[in-house]
């Protein structure tokens, strides 16, 4: 039901991905409010490419369920790290959906 929201090569999605992950997991608990607002701008854009909210539990699920076997090979797998990427896919997630939610930031992510 997703791959038709994907115009760009996967792989330049899979970028553009890694790039929100490294933004987050460097800021940590220092997110600032500009940080957020990003976030926020991304679930309005998301909206208007068609992104449901019912698609990011999915997204999460798959995102945590590839990390773990790829972690796992390496030896580097535990509870920890588990708990540290559902905080942020959570944090980033609700975020987004919120914005996607809220008409005047999609109308203004509509006007760019």
């Amino acid at each position: 039901r997703t791959r038709p929201l994907f115009e760009v090569d996967i792989f330049q999605q899979g970028v553009k991905l890694m790039k929100v992950f490294a933004y987050l997991t460097s800021a940590g608990k220092k997110l600032t409010e500009n940080g957020i607002q990003d976030i926020r701008n991304l679930g309005a854009r998301h909206k208007l490419y068609g992104v449901e909210p019912e698609f990011y539990d999915p997204f999460k699920q798959a995102f945590i369920w590839t990390l773990e076997r790829f972690l796992t090979i390496q030896g580097n797998w535990n509870e920890e790290i588990r708990q540290t990427w559902t905080f942020v896919l959570d944090l980033l997630c609700s975020t987004m959906i919120k914005a996607a939610n809220s008409n005047s930031l999609v109308r203004q992510q509509k006007k760019k």
